[in-house]
């Protein structure tokens, strides 16, 4: 007989012991661990039920629309999977909208079905789109490209520099718009300071 050292006891003690309690375990679920939950369960486990939106606690996505893994692996929004829940598929080409303009709302009395047209025409009447003077640029020209940084510059700084100095000897507004391949007028906007800013 080769002895135990008490090390190995030890060892094969817990062995022992974790398989009781997995046996336990399956004695008691009937299965190896707890049932699973259904598709169904896990979304509603996430919803959060009030008196007016069932807002979405999983994950979202970079516009706050919740975010729901289905059965098949695939991300969906999670306020689409409900609206099909309560009404049935939808075609892939229709959206799912909001009337309560909350983006983690799930509840499918405030969502309706429409296509991109009646998604930008909801957008516009409930006043959330950028346009006129909320459009980009208008709220923040500080973040408009300047100079060199603008796709659409024709010119350098080092350009800049000189036909603001030439102008300043003396030459015309014409010849430099030649030289340069712009038009006189966009000389003189640069010569007065209009555009092309120190």
């Amino acid at each position: 007989m080769i002895p135990m050292k008490p090390g190995n006891a030890k060892r094969r003690t817990s062995s022992l012991t974790r398989g009781s309690a997995r046996r336990a375990s399956q004695a008691r679920w009937g299965h190896r661990g707890p049932v699973p939950l259904t598709e169904q369960e896990r979304f509603w486990k996430k919803v959060e039920k009030t008196a007016g939106c069932w807002v979405w606690t999983g994950g979202k996505d970079k516009d706050g629309y919740g975010l729901f893994c289905d059965a098949s692996g695939r991300n969906v929004r999670a306020h689409r999977y409900s609206y099909e829940l309560a009404n049935g598929p939808l075609d892939p080409d229709v959206q799912v909208l909001h009337k309560c303009d909350n983006s983690p709302c799930v509840n499918p009395g405030h969502l309706f079905a429409g296509d991109n047209a009646a998604n930008v025409a909801d957008r516009m009447q409930k006043g959330r789109s950028a346009a006129g003077d909320r459009a980009g640029l208008r709220v923040h020209p500080d973040r408009a490209p300047a100079g060199e940084r603008n796709g659409r510059a024709k010119l350098t700084e080092q350009q800049v520099a000189q036909i603001r100095e030439r102008r300043t000897n003396g030459a015309t507004l014409r010849a430099l718009g030649a030289e340069f391949g712009v038009t006189h007028r966009t000389i003189r906007l640069i010569t007065i300071g209009a555009t092309w800013k120190s």
